[in-house]
């Protein structure tokens, strides 16, 4: 389980839109970059037919424009109840770079709350 929420501590929030194709259209804002709003797109390489779980490469713009690129892993929390998951961002090293827990609001959108790993 996360860590009781933090201002010291660097945290944030992304809503993803679930694309037809199952690629995700993220927007997010975190503690680090004053209010400000970027995107994060994540294309689906492996995964679950007809569920959000599986594996993603992703970018994301971040301060001053600049592009990353990490993979995304997402895994389901409870299989029975189908509706929240785990989120695991890497960098190319394979290292982990964030941590999330998020949850499906409809058929299109998933909301996550995500911190430093």
């Amino acid at each position: 389980m996360m860590d009781t929420l933090n201002y010291l501590s660097f945290h944030g929030i992304i809503l993803y839109n679930r694309e037809s194709d199952g690629c995700l259209n993220g927007i997010y804002t975190n503690n680090n970059i004053n209010g400000l709003i970027f995107n994060e797109i994540a294309r689906r390489t492996a995964g679950v037919d007809n569920s959000i779980q599986g594996d993603y490469v992703c970018s994301y713009i971040d301060n001053g424009n600049v592009l990353h690129g990490a993979t995304l892993t997402i895994t389901e929390i409870n299989p029975t109840l189908n509706r929240t998951y785990k989120f695991l961002w890497k960098d190319a090293k394979s290292q982990p770079i964030f941590e999330g827990i998020g949850f499906i609001m409809n058929k299109k959108q998933i909301a996550v709350y995500y911190k430093k790993a």
